[in-house]
């Protein structure tokens, strides 16, 4: 997990997509417009991000077309990482809510 979250930190797109869904929710369209990068790049970073469980659904709405469409928020609401002699630790402050959207952290907590 620490080795993923370090390589989506430094991509700039990826850092930009985490900190501005901080305390906000968002449409993937809505993040790609406001981060500038082209649609296809975009959508796999914004799909990469789910998967490593850093971005859940916050809640699902109804898009413009009539289709459903999904808010996506950040899994974690505070992040802090030191690094000592080549000892990564990171501490992260989560709210119960999201613990359950994560696929990843739900079954890490379970164990």
């Amino acid at each position: 997990m620490t080795e993923i979250i370090l390589e989506m930190l430094g991509d700039n797109d990826y850092r930009k997509m985490l900190d501005m869904l901080i305390d906000k929710s968002m449409k993937p369209q809505e993040i790609l417009n406001e981060i500038d990068i082209p649609q296809a790049s975009g959508y796999r970073k914004i799909e990469a991000l789910v998967n490593a469980g850093l971005l859940v659904e916050d809640e699902k709405i109804q898009g413009t077309s009539g289709r459903p469409a999904v808010k996506l928020t950040t899994l974690y609401r505070g992040l802090n990482m030191n690094v000592v002699k080549n000892r990564v630790t990171m501490q992260v402050k989560i709210s119960r809510s999201m613990l359950e959207k994560s696929t990843i952290l739900s079954t890490l907590y379970s164990v």
